[in-house]
């Protein structure tokens, strides 16, 4: 394989006009900002949303004041281009409260790990509140 100019004189050929033709269509390279990227973009490791993920949802082990990205386990299948996401700490406030939707008395939620598996998968999250059901009031005279 011709790593220099010098390997590519064997055959005696004249290549600058095909470095010239090469060096014309190669791309310029991009600033960060000028890449479109959103949650859930392939071509940002699974360990940059394990680190995100386990600070924003307090994935803190007893007695650490630091997050743990091994608390957050991250499972993609390529064939079925499908994130999941699990977590080691599921009752802290960034996935119960901060991030997640809990109605105690109706036994609903929508914890933060599903949000997450949701927003990777570039999908919308739909979350729904119950309607209010109207309560009667009877005064006994």
């Amino acid at each position: 394989m011709a790593m220099t100019n010098r390997d590519f004189d064997f055959e005696g050929y004249d290549w600058s006009r095909n470095i010239s033709a090469l060096e014309e269509v190669v791309p310029k390279d991009l600033m960060i900002s000028e890449i479109n990227y959103k949650f859930g973009t392939r071509f940002i490791p699974n360990t940059i949303y394990q680190k995100f993920l386990a600070e924003m949802l307090d994935q803190i082990p007893r007695e650490s004041d630091k997050a743990n990205p091994d608390f957050v386990t991250i499972d993609y299948d390529k064939d079925s281009d499908v994130y999941r996401v699990e977590l080691e700490m599921t009752n802290t406030y960034g996935v119960v409260d901060k991030y997640g939707y809990k109605n105690y008395s109706k036994s609903q939620s929508y914890a933060a790990d599903k949000l997450a598996t949701t927003l990777l998968n570039q999908r919308a999250p739909k979350i729904y509140q119950p309607e209010k059901t109207k309560i009667k009031i009877l005064i006994e005279i």
